[in-house]
Protein backbone atom coordinates (compact mmCIF):
# COMPACT_ATOMS: atom_id res chain seq x y z
CA UNK A 1 0.00 0.00 0.00
CA UNK A 2 1.27 3.39 -0.51
CA UNK A 3 0.31 6.87 1.07
CA UNK A 4 0.94 10.05 -1.07
CA UNK A 5 1.75 12.81 1.32
CA UNK A 6 1.14 16.22 0.35
CA UNK A 7 3.17 18.82 2.55
CA UNK A 8 2.53 22.69 3.00
CA UNK A 9 0.90 23.54 -0.25
CA UNK A 10 -0.44 27.10 -1.13
CA UNK A 11 -0.03 29.62 0.46
CA UNK A 12 -1.92 28.18 3.91
CA UNK A 13 0.41 25.53 3.97
CA UNK A 14 -2.35 23.05 4.23
CA UNK A 15 -0.97 18.96 4.61
CA UNK A 16 -2.93 15.74 3.48
CA UNK A 17 -2.46 12.46 2.43
CA UNK A 18 -3.82 10.32 -0.39
CA UNK A 19 -3.24 6.21 0.13
CA UNK A 20 -3.46 3.92 -2.65
CA UNK A 21 -3.33 0.25 -3.20
CA UNK A 22 -0.34 -0.07 -5.16
CA UNK A 23 1.63 2.17 -8.01
CA UNK A 24 -1.08 1.46 -10.76
CA UNK A 25 -3.98 3.40 -8.82
CA UNK A 26 -2.22 6.14 -8.34
CA UNK A 27 -3.15 7.75 -11.36
CA UNK A 28 -2.27 11.37 -12.49
CA UNK A 29 -6.22 12.05 -12.42
CA UNK A 30 -6.59 10.67 -8.34
CA UNK A 31 -3.18 13.52 -8.08
CA UNK A 32 -4.83 15.90 -9.63
CA UNK A 33 -8.14 15.84 -8.10
CA UNK A 34 -6.50 15.62 -4.59
CA UNK A 35 -4.74 18.62 -4.81
CA UNK A 36 -7.83 20.55 -6.43
CA UNK A 37 -10.46 19.18 -3.75
CA UNK A 38 -8.05 20.47 -0.64
CA UNK A 39 -9.06 23.68 -1.39
CA UNK A 40 -5.22 24.63 -1.12
CA UNK A 41 -4.57 26.28 -4.71
CA UNK A 42 -6.85 28.41 -6.88
CA UNK A 43 -4.84 28.40 -10.05
CA UNK A 44 -5.75 26.75 -12.51
CA UNK A 45 -2.23 26.16 -13.72
CA UNK A 46 -1.25 23.28 -11.25
CA UNK A 47 1.10 20.38 -11.61
CA UNK A 48 3.71 18.17 -10.06
CA UNK A 49 6.49 16.35 -10.84
CA UNK A 50 7.30 12.76 -8.65
CA UNK A 51 10.14 11.07 -8.85
CA UNK A 52 9.44 6.99 -8.13
CA UNK A 53 12.94 6.24 -6.73
CA UNK A 54 13.47 8.88 -4.47
CA UNK A 55 9.49 9.48 -3.16
CA UNK A 56 9.92 12.90 -3.39
CA UNK A 57 8.38 15.96 -5.69
CA UNK A 58 6.81 19.24 -5.84
CA UNK A 59 3.68 21.01 -6.64
CA UNK A 60 3.79 23.82 -8.82
CA UNK A 61 1.19 26.50 -9.55
CA UNK A 62 2.19 28.74 -12.60
CA UNK A 63 5.88 27.57 -12.20
CA UNK A 64 6.35 28.42 -9.26
CA UNK A 65 6.85 25.92 -6.33
CA UNK A 66 4.04 25.99 -3.98
CA UNK A 67 4.25 22.76 -1.95
CA UNK A 68 6.06 19.18 -1.80
CA UNK A 69 4.58 15.40 -2.08
CA UNK A 70 6.90 12.86 -0.11
CA UNK A 71 5.61 8.59 -1.37
CA UNK A 72 6.01 6.33 1.40
CA UNK A 73 5.29 2.41 1.68
CA UNK A 74 2.92 2.01 4.11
Amino acid sequence: MLRLHFEEVGRQKKSWHLDASDWDALTDRKIMASIRNSGALMSRDIEYTLCADSGAGSVYAGMRPVGRLRLETI
